[in-house]
């Protein structure tokens, strides 16, 4: 799911619930910064009147591991209620949660779907990448 980053928030947390929470802003902004993608008009993040676009499960996934990762030695990631039932997150649950959100991202998907293509950012005139160098 690809959203503009001033919604994004909003549904990673629906994803990952008091996860993201317990996050840094500076870690929270370092993540939605991760997860940049293109845009609607196809822009890159830097690129011209770019609108910050988030690939929202890439995102939710870095936040899992993130938090796993930092109470990895703890036995419970986190606890939370809802609706008068307990339920709480263990670092290896959440590894797994993580991967499974990771790779409902259209980011992994296009990295490991074989569509994921380099932009040509124009090597130079002459250039010849099956030779060694620069023409003499």
């Amino acid at each position: 799911m690809i959203v503009e980053r001033s919604i994004a928030v909003d549904e990673i947390k629906a994803l990952v619930g008091d996860i993201w929470n317990q996050l840094s802003t500076i870690l929270q902004n370092y993540i939605l910064d991760q997860s940049q993608t293109l845009d609607a008009a196809g822009l890159r993040p830097g690129q011209g009147t770019y609108t910050p676009t988030v690939d929202v499960f890439w995102a939710a996934a870095d936040a899992m591991e993130t938090v796993a990762t930092m109470a990895k030695n703890e036995k419970t990631l986190v606890r939370f209620s809802s609706e008068g039932a307990s339920f709480e997150w263990q670092p290896d649950q959440a590894f797994s949660r993580a991967e499974f959100l990771r790779r409902k991202s259209l980011t992994w998907q296009a990295l490991y779907s074989g569509t994921f293509t380099i932009v040509d950012a124009g090597a130079g005139s002459g250039y010849d990448p099956t030779s060694q160098g620069w023409p003499q």
